[in-house]
């Protein structure tokens, strides 16, 4: 990503997580917090607070392949 759109992205993120939560989207908020974790760094509290309420979602619905996707982010 280049240098300063790490901003854009985050906002965009931020959005989509809250768009998601106001539909009763929970595979799409899921979704949102996985990308707003790869903006992160690893071991950042933040990120490993995306990367958890990803996995519970993902865990919660069975989405199984989603799931082992978050824990290689970790």
């Amino acid at each position: 990503m280049q240098e300063g759109r790490s901003d854009d992205a985050a906002t965009a993120f931020a959005r989509a997580t809250e768009i998601a939560d106001a539909m009763h989207l929970p595979y799409d908020r899921a979704r949102a917090e996985v990308e707003t974790a790869r903006l992160g760094r690893i071991g950042d509290a933040d990120r490993t607070a995306a990367l958890d309420r990803a996995a519970a979602s993902f865990e919660a619905l069975g989405a199984l392949d989603q799931l082992r996707q978050v824990e290689t982010l970790r």
